[in-house]
């Protein structure tokens, strides 16, 4: 009796915080809100929501080992240290400040210790305080931290929306869009690491498009804001905006001089300057992840194992991997690879993302405004720069198709920046529609 008392009042409170989220969400400011039918931002909230509850039932009934379930790990770690802290609430600085745990945790954690890779910063730990925040208001329901991160990256995508419709006169209609990508709407509908880097790198770029169009220092001020924290959950996303940053204060240099220059700084930097914690340079930290994934996937026996030359520690055995790294991200999964639903939307959607960017460059427009150009140069080198480092160090399938959600919003955006929407007018069947 008293069991189901207990499911019935953590059913009512899912329901509180959902109630309270779709109330929330109808009062943030969106940007031609009117084009669309009443109520549609809080339909795709929750969407999102639902999209939680698959991922959820996903890794209970069909992948069922808890342990491996990157949903799971670091929400059921801050349940053992929430805990314990309960009971030793000495304990909190050592656990926040200090990173550290009592002993006898240790044998009890899956993702506190990180087994393998090169880290700049413990982005599990980082995960797992997260989740220690919201316990207390959570009860410890793993549903009410899937709904509150669902709702964060709620928040960025938002936040992109509007400064794209805003400043780049793209349509509300596909400005959404962004919202509706598999892999986006996917991946950061959980508590996972994705999740919180959509919210924060949406946010910033939503910055960095405002300082473009209004010239005012304190947008780029904001975005530094939002991209401090994302280094504390995927450092690599940051360091790979990072060279462009100090390029968009200088608006009178011709923008394609500028963005060498600061590539060629970026390869030497990474090639010369030992950056990581143990002493290495960043190349040396990309081929270490490397073979440490590598290694894990095969010792695991990964399903979706893909071929990936190791990479050496010469600059031509780093090289030559690199177009095999951009391919297996750009065309990866296949649609003939897999019979599983999850590879096929992939495939799908990889072949959809490639065709987009194709009839963007074949109907491009014939001229954009410096604040355009200098966008589309910064995302597209960004994302080429993020590509990279995934597909070099990533061997798994299922695993780079998650990794890479983040930036599809942004490869998105440049498309619809560059697309001249007249130009297909004259060709296609149904210009009446566009």
């Amino acid at each position: 009796m008293e069991d189901c008392i207990f499911e019935i009042m953590e059913i009512v409170l899912i329901l509180l915080y959902t109630v309270l989220l779709l109330f929330v969400s109808s009062k943030i400011n969106i940007e031609h809100k009117s084009v669309f039918p009443k109520f549609s931002f809080q339909a795709l909230l929750l969407l999102k929501f639902g999209v939680g509850v698959f991922i959820y039932l996903l890794y209970t009934k069909y992948y069922t080992t808890r342990a491996d379930a990157d949903i799971f790990k670091y929400f059921d770690d801050s349940v053992l240290i929430f805990d314990y802290l309960k009971s030793n609430p000495s304990g909190v600085w050592d656990v926040f400040i200090n990173s550290k745990i009592p002993t006898e945790l240790g044998p009890k954690m899956i993702s506190w210790f990180t087994g393998w890779g090169v880290h700049l910063v413990d982005s599990n730990q980082t995960m797992i305080k997260l989740h220690l925040l919201i316990h207390p208001f959570s009860f410890g329901n793993y549903h009410i931290h899937s709904l509150l991160f669902c709702f964060l990256s709620f928040l960025g995508s938002v936040a992109l929306y509007n400064a794209v419709v805003k400043y780049l006169n793209i349509h509300p209609w596909l400005a959404v869009l962004s919202f509706l990508l598999p892999s986006v709407l996917l991946w950061s509908s959980a508590p996972l690491k994705e999740t919180l880097v959509v919210m924060l790198l949406s946010f910033s770029i939503a910055q960095i498009i405002k300082f473009l169009f209004e010239n005012n220092k304190k947008h780029l001020v904001y975005a530094l804001l939002f991209l401090i924290p994302l280094f504390f959950v995927k450092p690599y996303f940051v360091i790979g905006i990072a060279p462009f940053l100090p390029l968009l204060l200088f608006r009178k240099i011709s923008i394609s001089k500028k963005y060498f220059v600061a590539i060629t700084l970026f390869i030497v930097a990474a090639l010369t300057i030992n950056f990581l914690p143990n002493g290495q340079t960043i190349i040396d930290g990309i081929i270490q992840k490397q073979h440490d994934f590598l290694n894990h996937a095969e010792a695991e026996n990964a399903g979706s194992l893909i071929y990936l030359p190791r990479l050496e520690a010469t600059y031509w055995g780093f090289l030559k991997v690199v177009p095999v790294a951009l391919y297996n991200l750009l065309f990866k999964p296949f649609i003939w690879d897999s019979l599983n639903p999850m590879f096929l939307i992939a495939a799908l959607e990889n072949m959809l993302l490639i065709a987009l960017i194709v009839i963007a460059f074949i109907y491009r427009k014939n001229s954009l405004t410096s604040e355009q150009k200098e966008l589309v140069w910064l995302l597209f080198f960004y994302s080429l720069i993020i590509y990279t480092l995934i597909g070099l160090t990533t061997p798994v399938v299922g695993a780079f198709v998650r990794y890479k959600a983040p930036i599809l919003p942004l490869i998105l955006t440049a498309c619809f920046i560059i697309l001249d929407f007249e130009k297909i007018k004259k060709y296609v069947p149904f210009k009446k529609y566009l």
